[in-house]
């Protein structure tokens, strides 16, 4: 390799919970490590879809907030001071003569490794926007794409969203509209 990149003992792709752990693991073991996300914010899809959803099924956390969680785990990756690069998505992994891997993502940048740890859950996600003339305008005002706080959907009477009925899958999509005063997904 002729590059000159800093090597690292670990490279955990993906910045959402399972990545964020194993950051805080791997510094725990006193090793060098870097994670590299590719959205613009670590969290994943936690972070990501379900930020006011709580959390119930974690071990000695009777319940906790989607956001709650992230920052938590955040604050605990940030322990041994990994390195953290957002907005890079790993698109080639290439293993070289000595053992190391050479990561090399969409941007052409590249990163030096001994161990490559996974932590992509499902994979990178997009949002499928509505492809109609003038759809743009509307962004954020009458049109989402993302649910931050619930509370802005609800409205009198008995109308409310609950977060679970936009867990979507990737490629999937999901119409809403009123019919006899409950909302249907």
């Amino acid at each position: 390799m002729e590059r000159n990149l800093e090597l690292y003992d670990v490279t955990i792709v993906g910045g959402g919970p399972v990545g964020l752990f194993a950051a805080f693991y791997s510094g725990l073991r006193e090793l060098k490590t870097k994670v590299i996300e590719s959205l613009p914010e670590l969290g994943g899809k936690v972070r990501g879809f379900f930020p006011e959803k709580i959390i119930r099924d974690i071990g000695g956390i009777p319940e906790i907030s989607g956001e709650q969680l992230i920052q938590n785990l955040e604050r605990q990756a940030k322990t041994f001071a990994p390195t953290i690069v957002l907005g890079q998505r790993i698109v080639y992994l290439e293993k070289q003569k000595d053992g190391t891997f050479l990561l090399t993502s969409t941007n052409g940048e590249q990163h030096h490794t001994r161990t490559v740890i996974l932590a992509i859950g499902h994979g990178t996600w997009e949002v499928q926007k509505l492809e109609v003339d003038g759809a743009d305008l509307y962004e954020g005002h009458t049109l989402h794409y993302k649910i931050w706080i619930i509370r802005t959907f609800s409205g009198k009477a008995n109308t409310y969203l609950r977060r679970r009925q936009y867990s979507v899958r990737l490629g999937a999509t999901i119409g809403v509209h009123r019919c006899e005063r409950k909302w249907i997904a």
